[in-house]
C-alpha cells in the first residue's frame, strides 16, 4: 500500500562549519572592501536559508520517490541561494544545508516505515 509523507523542509543552520574564507587576503582597502561583500553575501544567503524553505512529499517505502523528494528540496535551496552562487563561502554552506536536509529526509523515511512495520 504506497502512502505518502508531507515534511516541512526546514534548515537549521546549528551545525553548519564555516572552515576558511579563501579569496585575497592583501591589506588594502580593495581586500577589506572585497571580504566585507563576501561576508555581507554570506550573511544575507544565511538569513534566505534559515527557517522554512518548503514543503516536500514522498512515499517512505519508495526510494525513487524519496529520492525526488530531496531533489526538490535541492531545488528550494537553490533557488533561495541563487544570486549567491559566485561566493565560494555561500557555496560551502549551501552544499553543507542540502546534506542536512538529505539526511534529514531519509531519516524520516526510516522513522516512517518503522513506525509502518511496528504498526501493522
Amino acid at each position: 500500500m504506497s502512502r505518502s509523507l508531507s515534511v516541512a523542509a526546514t534548515a537549521s543552520l546549528r551545525n553548519l562549519k564555516l572552515d576558511k574564507i579563501e579569496g585575497d587576503a592583501t591589506v588594502g582597502s580593495n581586500g577589506f572592501d572585497e571580504l566585507d561583500k563576501v561576508l555581507s553575501e554570506v550573511q544575507l544567503a544565511l538569513s534566505e536559508l534559515e527557517g522554512a524553505l518548503g514543503e516536500i512529499s514522498f512515499d517512505p517505502d519508495d526510494p525513487v520517490s524519496i529520492e525526488a523528494a530531496i531533489q526538490d528540496m535541492y531545488r528550494m535551496v537553490d533557488e533561495k541561494t541563487e544570486g549567491y552562487s559566485s561566493n565560494e563561502v555561500v557555496q560551502s554552506l549551501v552544499e553543507q544545508t542540502k546534506e542536512g536536509l538529505r539526511e534529514q529526509i531519509i531519516q524520516q523515511a526510516g522513522r516512517a516505515r518503522l513506525a509502518s512495520d511496528g504498526g501493522e
